[in-house]
Formats: C-alpha cells, structure tokens, sequence
C-alpha cells in the first residue's frame, strides 16, 4: 500500500470555519485514511476538543495527534499570532502506527506489527515545554524506537488562561505525546526554521554581508566574527 497524503490550511477567526476551509481542501479523503495530524493557533484552545471531534466526525478519521502554537505553518503560508489551522490527513498500511501519550504506552522495543515489521521505528513527538523533565523524556522515547530518531516540537500559546495543548486521539496536557511508526513507513524528514530581521532602535532593519562561511556555518559578517556582530545587535555586550 503506497501511503497517500492530503493537506489543508487556514485563518479564520472561528475555528469551524477554519476547520471548513481545511475539509474543502483535504477532499476527497483519501481512500483508508486513517491518520490526521492537526496544529492549531492557541486562539481555538478554549474549543480543541471540540475541533477534534468536528474533524474526525467530518472525515470519518478516528486517529488525530498534534499540537497548539502560536505559529501555523501550511505551503507556503505562515499564519504568526493570528487565528489558524493547519491539517494533513493520510492512509497507511493497518497496524504500521500507533498513537501514544502520557495514557497510553508506545509499542515496546523489540515488539514487531502483524506483517512482522519494527512496531517502533520513527516517531513525531510533540512535548510541554513547561515539563521540566522533556530532555529526559525525549532522550528516553528515542531508546525506544529502532532507529534511535525522532522529530516534532514542542506546543506554545500565548494564552496563559488556555495554556499549551497537545492532541493524541484526545486534547491533552504535559509530558510528550504522538505517534510512532513502524519501519514498514519510509520516512524522509527535513528540518525548517523561521527568522526575523533585527531591527535597530530607530527601527530600520540591520542587514550584514556574509564574509566568510563554510557550507552552512557563518563564520564572518562585514569582515567581523560572526559572533561579536551578533552580540552587538542584540546588545548583548562581550561574552563573559
């Protein structure tokens, strides 16, 4: 079975909306989905659950993960501070995932699924931030898995009221959550990151000439040790 996969995106101040919007896009479902991953803006938190329950009704998908954050990102879009919803729905092979949280148990190491692959081989993990244990977690879950390799993030709000947010088949709080899949799933992962350009105090933007680098690494900016300009620009001083 060739997994197939369909996304959706979008900003509404009502999360049903929202969630409209991104039914119009993953239709049609594909054939067996039987996944969904959901990231929402903190700005639905109050009405996660319901906005669960709303997908899975609507698409007919019992199985969701995912998180609440303050940024949404889908294509080419990124929704920062501002009502959004970002779903991707999918059909994998039965048996080749598992849903897991701080109520349910991934699959133990070693354990192999009915069609006799890896039950844990790779796994999105979503976490608390405010958990002080999450390197220990992360560290932990990684031993659990085949390959040794996880991806993910971890949940963010601005909304203390709300709070951060996690979704494994149900909206949860704290420790790590996600799901694992077997190594019948061929995984390919990128890694993505958002920037914005430092402005000075009367508010121009603060642009620098990369001299000196090798391959990904900023060695020298304007002639200047990388490091030095950017202390200078965040007015942080000398190192100590």
């Amino acid at each position: 079975m060739t997994p197939q996969f369909r996304a959706g995106h979008a900003s509404e101040s009502g999360w049903r909306a929202a969630a409209d919007a991104c039914l119009m896009q993953v239709r049609p479902v594909p054939a067996g989905a039987n996944l969904g991953f959901i990231y929402f803006s903190d700005r639905y938190g109050r009405d996660a659950s319901d906005l669960v329950d709303y997908l899975r009704a609507e698409t007919g998908i019992a199985h969701w993960v995912g998180s609440s954050s303050i940024g949404v990102m889908g294509g080419v879009h990124e929704y920062m501070e501002q009502p959004a919803l970002a779903v991707l729905v999918g059909a994998l092979p039965q048996g080749s995932f598992s849903v897991f949280s701080g109520k349910r148990r991934p699959p133990r190491p070693g354990s192999v699924t009915a069609s006799g692959a890896a039950a844990a081989s790779f796994a999105v993990v979503h976490g608390d931030p405010d958990a002080e244990d999450v390197p220990e977690l992360l560290q932990d879950m990684a031993g659990k898995l085949e390959s040794g390799f996880l991806a993910g993030g971890l949940s963010s709000a601005m909304n203390a009221r709300v709070g951060t947010l996690q979704v494994a088949d149900e909206v949860i709080r704290g420790g790590l959550s996600g799901v694992v899949f077997s190594s019948e799933v061929a995984v390919a992962t990128r890694l993505t990151q958002g920037c914005l350009a430092v402005s000075g105090s009367d508010g121009t933007k603060t642009t620098h000439c990369v001299t000196e680098g090798e391959r990904n690494i900023v060695a020298a900016l304007d002639g200047r040790a990388a490091l030095d300009v950017l202390r200078d620009d965040l007015g942080a001083g000398e190192a100590a």
